[in-house]
């Protein structure tokens, strides 16, 4: 099954073609995360993203919102590495 087939029943509206183009973007930006955990980075990035776009009124604090102790890493998904060869493959509208 390709992410876009997965993810089709979270968005049945959309045509499996943009899910796939959608996915790739997504993957070509480095946005894919590579594992489940959450950094503070990544954490800061993101409020700082929603604060702009203005979903959120103010930052929200890491320690208040992520759990480190329900996070595991997961194989890698992303751009580099074979995993992430073979996931992008499984992206191709072809299939």
């Amino acid at each position: 099954m390709t992410p876009a087939e997965v993810v089709a029943s979270f968005f049945p509206d959309i045509p499996h073609e943009l899910r796939v183009r959608s996915l790739q973007r997504y993957l070509d930006a480095g946005s894919w995360a590579r594992d489940t955990a959450m950094s503070k980075q990544g954490f800061e990035r993101l409020g700082l993203s929603f604060l702009s776009g203005g979903s959120l009124k103010r930052s929200p604090v890491f320690a208040n919102c992520v759990a480190l102790n329900l996070t595991y890493p997961t194989p890698r998904l992303g751009p580099s590495g074979q995993t992430d060869k073979v996931f992008a493959e499984t992206l191709s509208v072809a299939d």
